[in-house]
């Protein structure tokens, strides 16, 4: 599952665009370790796995992380509220 986030682009008075209205994509996974060993690799080596269940805590702190982090640094400052 992907959370995604985009957003009308801005212009200025001269039709240049000042924000593009892309924000980001995050996905919803962890890393963990692997528990053994198998043919493709040792133990102890990191995994990239899904999440079990998205619920709202995962969900909100994606949003703070993710995207209004990415928002800030992508945003002009006299625009956001």
């Amino acid at each position: 599952m992907f959370l995604a986030a985009v957003a009308r682009p801005r212009y200025d008075a001269n039709r240049q665009v000042l924000f593009d209205g892309k924000i980001g994509i995050w996905d919803f996974t962890k890393q963990t370790e692997a528990q053994r060993t198998s043919k493709n690799r040792p133990a102890g080596t990191l995994e990239t796995k899904n999440l079990d269940s998205v619920n709202g805590k995962v969900y909100k702190r994606y949003l703070n992380q993710g995207q209004v982090a990415n928002l800030r640094k992508r945003h002009p400052r006299r625009w956001v509220c």
